[in-house]
């Protein structure tokens, strides 16, 4: 009895995956041929009537050819069970269950591999596992790279795979034995299997380290945001300028390689166009240049003031092919590597600044102590309740090993552990599928941590979509960064080598702390030393 049931429910999986194979293949010939082959056609038909005409008539064409494609795909199943229904003695209440067989199974296999694989698709398609979900159900696999950018999709490709071939089934038994299959039985059952999936789904990626977004890049993937505003090279950039001429001026061949963090890139861009003199030839307008033009004089520029982020300027200013880092602290590590090339660093404070934690403005939670931080990102406290927030998961992002703010985490830390960081796992237009620590992505649930001039200087986010908290019940206003109240005030330095023997290296760190370099860095929009 047992073996006749499984051998059914064999060749109803083998004809719901020829089902979904023939669909994918319909679909794809469909699109290219009806969307794209006759694309000059619609052209014509929009330029000849207007109102996106080509445009409705491609989605009925496209449409049409599927349904003509599923009444034939109908007819050609209908050979596939004629001869299996026509001799079939069992009961009818197994064939039903049979039918449903493969949904149910198929949902528990996706389930339980993307909670194996910590709510992480990436994790899921490198592995063996991938291919048990081709072979629970070719749509699977599908779901899971839509998982990657439309999770909302899922419900539809699963329905779509599985109903369709499931009422063509009940029809075959219909025509060819003239019975109705009593479905509603593994109906309800399916439906609470489905339910329990969707239950397990929803907690791996609750309590998972993914978190899918959308992100944007500048600077060659180096920059979150757009530093075009704080460039020499752009004749309308936003750089502070002294209310007197600089008492350094440094000419060309006296110019030094400056390099840095993101937060840091406005104040050396600023420093930079206050002494160096004729620096300003750099300067051109994108729309009377070609681009090979422009790439030019951004190279040579670059020689001088280049922005390569945290990781990669620390790296050069440690195999000297840049003169002078800004950014904060070193982590252990770049300390490390430092030592191991036997370099000696030499920190020049330059500014103080804040590091400040922030939550979604919609977000009740206004303060934090300085434990409750370490126990929110070491694991320990995983939800806003019990620090006075809803009942909603604490989504606390991170910042990639080696930044400065991540550094600064290490910190306040102490020594207690910090768990790995959220994900974001994107497909890249050539790299195919991979991962990235997560960026802040506003969710009512996130906590986000940076320098304040970054957040509320360069991000523009001063008044909203953010909050930014106060720490043992202090406010990071400039008085409480200046006096050192704020718990986690900090400083930005310049950082250069010990061994870097330069004659105008020193009288450059000498002006950056003198009034005038203190100026710029308070106009910038830090908090100046003194």
């Amino acid at each position: 009895m047992m073996k006749s049931f499984l051998k059914l429910a064999l060749r109803y999986w083998l004809y719901n995956q020829l089902f979904f194979v023939l669909c994918v293949i319909i679909t794809a010939c469909a699109g290219i041929f009806i969307l794209t082959a006759l694309n000059g056609f619609y052209n014509y038909l929009t330029a000849t009537f207007g109102s996106d005409c080509g445009f409705y008539v491609s989605i009925i064409l496209f449409y049409g050819a599927i349904m003509l494609a599923l009444f034939n795909s109908y007819k050609l199943f209908k050979f596939y069970w004629r001869q299996t229904l026509a001799n079939y003695s069992g009961s009818f209440a197994a064939l039903a269950c049979a039918a449903f067989l493969p949904s149910a199974l198929g949902a528990l296999c996706f389930a339980l591999l993307f909670y194996l694989h910590n709510g992480s698709i990436t994790a899921l398609l490198g592995s063996i596992s991938f291919y048990l979900l081709l072979l629970a159900h070719g749509s699977l696999a599908i779901i899971a790279f839509t998982l990657l950018s439309h999770p909302d999709y899922i419900i539809l490709i699963y329905a779509l795979t599985n109903l369709i071939p499931l009422a063509f089934f009940a029809r075959y038994v219909y025509k060819l034995r003239g019975v109705k299959l009593p479905l509603f039985k593994p109906a309800a059952c399916t439906l609470v299997i489905l339910a329990i999936c969707g239950c397990l789904i929803n907690y791996t990626i609750e309590n998972g380290i993914t978190v899918r977004s959308h992100n944007f890049a500048y600077e060659n993937g180096l920059s979150s945001v757009n530093l075009s505003k704080y460039k020499i090279t752009n004749p309308n950039n936003i750089l502070p300028k002294l209310n007197e001429p600089s008492t350094l001026l440094l000419t060309q061949d006296e110019w030094l390689t400056l390099d840095g963090a993101e937060a840091a890139y406005p104040v050396y861009s600023a420093y930079a166009n206050a002494c160096y003199d004729g620096i300003q030839k750099y300067q051109y307008n994108e729309n009377t240049l070609n681009w090979e033009e422009q790439d030019k004089i951004d190279t040579e520029f670059k020689k001088y003031v280049a922005f390569n982020n945290t990781v990669y300027a620390f790296e050069d200013l440690i195999y000297k092919r840049c003169d002078v880092f800004f950014g904060a602290m070193p982590s252990q590590k770049q300390n490390e590597e430092a030592d191991a090339l036997g370099e000696t660093l030499i920190f020049t404070p330059i500014a103080n600044e804040a590091f400040v934690f922030f939550v979604s403005s919609s977000n009740p939670v206004a303060s934090l102590t300085t434990q409750q931080v370490r126990d929110i990102y070491s694991g320990k406290i995983k939800n806003w309740q019990p620090l006075g927030g809803e009942d909603r998961r604490i989504l606390a992002f991170q910042r990639p090993e080696g930044s400065g703010s991540q550094t600064l985490l290490q910190h306040i830390m102490a020594g207690t552990p910090i768990m790995e960081p959220l994900k974001t796992e994107y497909i890249g237009a050539m790299e195919g599928i991979g991962t990235a620590v997560a960026s802040y992505n506003g969710d009512a649930g996130a906590l986000g941590f940076s320098f304040k001039f970054f957040l509320t200087g360069m991000l523009g986010r001063k008044d909203a979509p953010v909050k930014i908290l106060a720490i043992d019940g202090v406010y990071p206003t400039d008085e409480n960064i200046r006096s050192g109240k704020y718990p986690f005030t900090t400083k930005l330095y310049a950082i250069t080598l010990k061994s870097n023997t330069k004659p105008q290296l020193v009288p450059f760190l000498r002006w950056i702390e003198s009034p005038q370099g203190q100026e710029l860095a308070e106009k910038v929009g830090y908090v100046r030393l003194y």
